[in-house]
């Protein structure tokens, strides 16, 4: 394999994480709106209460991802 389609094959790899990330903010992002509203709602919770929540929880699911990826590496 040449210097090029090294160098090639690497670009195209940091192209599918950065698409991976954008997939996984989306989700994130799905994920907060759907949990803020269900405390909103079924937990009867004030909305700044419930994105409290919301933001809680999304930040444990981001870490567990975070230490994921370091048990790969």
């Amino acid at each position: 394999m040449s210097h090029d389609e090294i160098g090639m094959a690497f670009h195209r790899h940091q192209m599918q994480l950065a698409h991976s990330e954008e997939i996984i903010e989306e989700m994130m992002r799905e994920a907060f709106e759907e949990r803020a509203g269900i405390c909103e709602f079924d937990g009867q919770q004030t909305r700044p209460e419930a994105e409290a929540l919301a933001k809680a929880e999304m930040e444990s699911h981001l870490k567990a991802i975070e230490k994921a990826r370091e048990e790969k590496e």
